[in-house]
């Protein structure tokens, strides 16, 4: 398994717990998303208790963090994730490999101008 960060499945999981759609116990057999969970925990955009069992990793007691919701308000809005992604392309730089936090700077950065702030 390539261990690679993958913004898109971060913020559609982040987006369907916020929703209600992913539970707050989740049991998870796809490599791909176990390590994305992992990665999400590690950058404190959720934190979650984990347990192993026969059919993968049990993941329960998940919560949302503050920077989560950061996450969440920066990026919610598909356009204002698409736009972010062309103003850090603007600066030089590819949004999907930026650090979590300079991800949601810029997003923020992007929302303010767009605001006329």
């Amino acid at each position: 398994m390539k261990q690679i960060r993958d913004i898109e499945l971060i913020r559609e999981i982040l987006l369907k717990i916020k929703d209600g759609e992913y539970g707050q116990e989740k049991n998870v057999n796809d490599p791909h998303e176990d390590y994305q969970l992992y990665l999400m925990q590690d950058a404190g955009l959720l934190n979650y208790k984990l347990s192993k069992c026969k059919f993968g990793k049990f993941y329960h007691d998940i919560k949302i963090t503050s920077l989560g919701h950061d996450f969440i308000d920066a990026f919610e809005n598909r356009d204002n994730f698409e736009g972010t992604k062309k103003f850090a392309k603007e600066k030089g730089q590819e949004l999907l490999k930026l650090p979590i936090d300079v991800m949601i700077g810029l997003g923020k950065q992007y929302l303010k101008q767009q605001l006329g702030l």
